[in-house]
């Protein structure tokens, strides 16, 4: 009983060293997991700002790409809209001009049928003698070259863009006078229209 008794303290002393072993290493393990955990996360935290860094450059490379698009658009725009402004002006200016010159060969028609120009013969052939002022200048090379390109652009343009009608000028339709077309008529009557049109 009392080699029992003394017995107990030396068990108990090896009981305790053992927890302190056991405590030791849970410590050692602990510490190693929190050492592995915060490395982890570490790297976690690098790898995200690359990424965004990636995207970042990314998303600045193609709004630059926009911008400069954009830009590009814009300087084309600007450089159409000169040009289709220039070309406005310059068709006024010519619709101004060819208004004031048919305004003048109207009054020299107009005075011719009233008499009033004086008539002369010469070698047997009668002329009327018109007034200077009267006269319009002829027309610059400019302003001709300037009308065909127009006229053969509007032709073009009414070429491809069909309506049933057609305008032309010529000696049987000097006024231009719109009359349907007669390709565009299916029915085949297009000529009788035409006639029809023309003479009302």
């Amino acid at each position: 009983m009392d080699a029992a008794l003394r017995s107990v303290p030396e068990k108990l002393k090896l009981d305790s060293e053992k927890l302190r072993a056991m405590d030791a290493t849970i410590m050692q393990a602990s510490a190693k997991k929190d050492a592995e955990l915060t490395e982890a996360l570490r790297k976690a935290a690098e790898n995200s700002e690359k990424m965004l860094g990636l995207q970042r450059e990314q998303y600045e490379y193609w709004l630059n790409k926009k911008n400069e698009d954009l830009k590009s658009f814009i300087a084309e725009f600007e450089e159409y809209k000169a040009e289709r402004t220039a070309q406005v002006n310059t068709l006024e200016s010519h619709a101004l001009y060819l208004f004031d010159y048919c305004n003048a060969l109207a009054t020299v028609i107009a005075n011719f049928e009233k008499g009033l120009y004086p008539v002369y013969e010469k070698s047997g052939i009668k002329a009327v003698q018109i007034p200077n002022k009267d006269k319009p200048q002829l027309m610059s090379p400019e302003v001709l070259r300037d009308l065909s390109k127009y006229r053969k652009r509007a032709d073009d343009f009414i070429k491809s863009h069909p309506t049933g009608l057609s305008i032309s000028f010529s000696d049987k339709n000097p006024a231009g006078t719109a009359a349907a077309d007669p390709v565009a008529s299916p029915t085949g009557e297009g000529d009788e229209h035409v006639n029809r049109l023309r003479q009302e």
